[in-house]
């Protein structure tokens, strides 16, 4: 079981609203329904639980609830547990928020990562920035086909599209500990003329942002 930490939640200010959200998604070897990770952490049927007691904060001190909160916690999941961060901006007076959608996979041996999102950065919000960190590879679309993920097709140029940039920061905080290596199947032809499947190790490479 491996440490995800999160902030995440939603504000809601006068110069605009932002949310980040992370969700536990189902896949072949951990099965399950997409839901918030502090649902899933409910769930006596997922892999995945709190580590000690999340801290929930208000989106502005001293400020009314309706502006929003935040909290802030850590989750132990399983390795190879599928998530996936949501971040969503929208400034008053834009008439299109700015959203981005990146799928992490927890693996005890993978780069430690932080995925850093900006809010709104009221002067009198809680934060400009929220994240989550933890030790997960960054999934492809092709990766979350071969894992069973479901995800929504409309969303799939938000995984990978360049404007990520937009939405996300992505910090590397200390390097990969071992490379993944999947076996991948190719035919070929013997020395018979006929063809035979054979296997060869290859190292996963992840989505490049």
């Amino acid at each position: 079981m491996g440490i995800i930490t999160a902030i995440t939640g939603n504000e809601n200010f006068p110069d605009g609203s932002s949310k980040f959200h992370l969700f536990a998604c189902g896949s072949r070897r951990l099965p399950g329904q997409e839901a918030f990770i502090g649902m899933a952490a409910q769930d006596p049927t997922r892999q995945i639980s709190k580590a000690g007691m999340p801290t929930i904060l208000p989106a502005a001190p001293g400020m009314r609830e309706e502006l929003g909160k935040w909290t802030n916690g850590n989750y132990q999941v399983a390795e190879g547990q599928v998530l996936k961060a949501f971040g969503w901006k929208k400034p008053k007076g834009v008439s299109q928020a700015t959203q981005g959608h990146i799928y992490l996979q927890a693996r005890e041996n993978a780069a430690l990562r932080r995925i850093m999102f900006n809010t709104m950065a009221w002067n009198r919000g809680q934060f400009s920035t929220v994240f989550v960190e933890g030790r997960f590879d960054i999934l492809t679309t092709d990766q979350l086909r071969a894992l069973a993920v479901n995800f929504m097709a409309n969303a799939t140029h938000l995984i990978e599209d360049p404007s990520h940039l937009r939405v996300f920061r992505i910090h590397e905080v200390s390097p990969e500990i071992v490379p993944v290596v999947e076996v991948v199947t190719h035919n070929v032809v013997n020395s018979a003329g006929e063809q035979v499947a054979v296997a060869a190790p290859r190292r996963r490479r992840g989505m490049q942002l």
